[in-house]
């Protein structure tokens, strides 16, 4: 990941994937040498990519894991200054794609394994928990993560950025004491559930390799819920009756 980024110094996607990889591990492992290399490579990302809340956001993860909750909260609330959360989860997948091909795998084999492996954005639900959980950090901060998590909804094309967003929304919800909001997500995420429980794997059939790889790029492209429609209406079991 690292030359990666010496080969395209400018170029957000390569410092984004490298931080969440960093951040990750970071977390897990409590080393403080590489929280600060971290927090280094945060800030050429932020330089790269000044609009965006995504720096803010790993900077203030990377303090949350060093003990500095102040910092951590004072990130968050810094993140309101930025125009938009772009987590880069979309193009990591379709770079991830690039490169499989090149190294011979299939163009089915490529998009199969760039959508299901997990991404750093997995772990953003548990950290969001854990800043809005702590009784320190004030409502301003818990507001900022609320408004991260639905720009994240927003912007989503993958099912798993919608969950996340979902999971996010509801701790700092319930943290502000918004019952309202949270009965509209409830509602939300019930329509969700069913729409995906409708189109579970065992409502297509015959479904051809070249079709999966159109409904992959597709996924990609317009989103995760709308590729599943058209595919439904094409293969789902009820269009064969």
């Amino acid at each position: 990941m690292l030359k990666a980024t010496e080969k395209g110094a400018a170029d957000p996607l390569a410092w984004a994937a490298l931080i969440g990889q960093e951040a990750g591990i970071f977390a897990y492992g409590g080393d403080i040498g590489l929280g600060a290399d971290t927090l280094k490579h945060i800030e050429t990302f932020e330089s790269v990519d000044p609009d965006n809340a995504l720096p803010l956001f790993y900077r203030a993860k990377v303090y949350f894991h060093q003990g500095k909750l102040k910092e951590a909260e004072e990130e968050m609330v810094r993140t309101q200054e930025k125009t938009r959360f772009l987590t880069y989860d979309t193009k990591m997948r379709k770079a991830l794609i690039r490169a499989a091909e090149s190294l011979g795998y299939s163009k089915f084999s490529a998009r199969y394994y760039a959508l299901s492996i997990s991404t750093g954005i997995t772990s953003f639900p548990e950290f969001a928990r854990n800043i809005i959980a702590a009784k320190e950090v004030e409502d301003e901060a818990v507001r900022a993560i609320l408004r991260l998590a639905r720009q994240m909804e927003g912007q989503s094309r993958l099912d798993i950025e919608r969950l996340v967003s979902y999971s996010i929304q509801f701790s700092a919800l319930e943290r502000l004491g918004a019952y309202e909001s949270i009965g509209a997500l409830n509602a939300k995420v019930e329509a969700f559930r069913e729409k995906k429980k409708l189109m579970s794997g065992d409502a297509f059939t015959n479904i051809p390799e070249e079709r999966w790889i159109q409904f992959y790029d597709e996924v990609l492209e317009s989103g995760e819920q709308e590729a599943l429609e058209r595919l439904y209406s094409e293969f789902g079991k009820q269009a064969h009756q």
